[in-house]
């Protein structure tokens, strides 16, 4: 569905990762997006 959203919007969206301890960052990557670099972690 993100595929059909125009090019010039915008939109929020969440989810959940089970990370193991220790991790504190992470990199996340969506097809055909940029890609999120060093997001923090919290617990």
């Amino acid at each position: 569905m993100i595929n059909d959203l125009p090019a010039d919007s915008w939109g929020n969206g969440y989810f959940w990762l089970e990370v193991p301890e220790g991790i504190d960052v992470i990199d996340i990557v969506i097809p055909e997006t940029a890609i999120f670099n060093n997001v923090p972690i919290s617990g």
